[in-house]
């Protein structure tokens, strides 16, 4: 008699639990696609902010110099076998290049 309540009862919940789990994940992607991500060109922080606001001029979180939001010039990625950071222009994506901390070949791809 319980094993088919336990059995319903344990469905039901995992059904919740992945309806749930879809919806949040359908957000994060949401505001992800929304927002822009920028380093303070004075200390470094990393700055989230939206679309909308680029070109307004705000004080830093961390450090309150006055910085202009704007999408960043360059691509970052880190590399396949040292994984240190490598910047870029756009323009590049797909050429190869030596890594600049280990020197190996390393393609330039788009940062996911």
């Amino acid at each position: 008699m319980f094993i088919p309540v336990y059995l319903l009862s344990g469905s039901y919940t995992a059904v919740l639990w992945l309806w749930f789990g879809e919806r949040t994940l359908q957000r994060v992607r949401r505001e992800k696609a929304e927002t822009i991500k920028m380093a303070c060109p004075a200390c470094g922080a990393h700055i989230r902010f939206d679309n909308m606001r680029a070109g307004q001029t705000i004080p830093c979180p961390q450090c309150q110099a006055a910085i202009t939001l704007h999408k960043p010039d360059l691509l970052k990625m880190s590399c396949f076998f040292c994984h240190e950071h490598i910047e870029f222009p756009p323009h590049s994506i797909g050429e190869k290049i030596p890594c600049p901390h280990c020197n190996r070949g390393i393609t330039l791809k788009e940062p996911a």
